[in-house]
């Protein structure tokens, strides 16, 4: 048996791809986890029908305070009462370094009670929170 070559020439081998194929493995793991991680922070409401200002469907706000038809206050797939709710905006303007970089989403069910948004609107501003948004669905029509 002969099991060395006779020409001299190198052998050239194929660059291994392991690493780059976990790597991509574990973008993919990140990319799927964390895009179903925003989508729980919105819960399904049927929100009211505004003319406004539309902003990109891919741009996620820093706190989602979702309020449903019963009154119930939703945040982070959580349960929490006013109280709770402006402790947790409290924190996330520690967060953000200070209120004129807090990005706040409110979202409320047409059907819910006024009364809700307007003591996390009130119980905001007490902290010194200047801006936030209100979610709406654009109408039929458009929006401008």
């Amino acid at each position: 048996m002969k099991f060395i070559r006779d020409d001299n020439s190198e052998r050239v081998g194929l660059p291994d791809i392991t690493s780059m194929i976990d790597v991509v493995f574990l973008l993919i793991i990140f990319f799927l986890t964390t895009s179903s991680l925003v989508q729980m922070t919105r819960v399904p409401l049927d929100l009211p029908e505004e003319k406004g200002q539309s902003i990109e469907e891919n741009e996620s706000p820093g706190l989602v305070i979702n309020i449903e038809a019963d009154g119930r206050i939703v945040v982070d797939s959580v349960e929490a009462d006013v109280a709770r709710v402006l402790s947790m905006v409290g924190v996330e303007i520690e967060r953000a370094g200070g209120v004129d970089d807090l990005d706040v989403l409110l979202r409320a069910d047409r059907a819910a009670s006024l009364a809700r948004v307007n003591e996390i609107a009130q119980g905001m501003i007490d902290l010194g929170v200047k801006s936030w948004r209100l979610a709406t669905r654009v109408p039929a029509g458009g929006g401008s």
